[in-house]
């Protein structure tokens, strides 16, 4: 019982990580729609779609990673709740770089 509590709580604040990080987001993808604007590109359209992409992946994870949890399918549930980083990892690193 304790191992899985341990998981719980472990997902759990990831996803309020995730959550809360959602803010950040928002500012990041306004900045992206005002380039997008600015640049008539295809590439710039596709970073707009793959960075509004966010909230909607964050709940299909979160749907997905409890179902896995429920099951018990522990790697997959672990492996699944890492998905988000991939978009919060370069905006951190963006205002890393910015802030130098």
């Amino acid at each position: 019982m304790k191992k899985n509590r341990s998981i719980i709580v472990l997902l759990a604040a990831s996803q309020l990580f995730y959550i809360l990080f959602l803010p950040i987001w928002f500012t990041f993808f306004g900045l992206t729609v005002i380039r997008s604007e600015q640049s008539e590109s295809s590439l710039s359209t596709i970073a707009e779609y793959i960075v509004g992409a966010y909230p909607v992946v964050l709940i299909a994870v979160a749907v997905v990673t409890w179902t896995a949890w429920r099951k018990g399918r522990l790697k997959k549930m672990i492996l699944l709740n890492t998905i988000p980083i991939l978009w919060i990892a370069p905006i951190l690193i963006t205002f890393l770089v910015a802030n130098l």
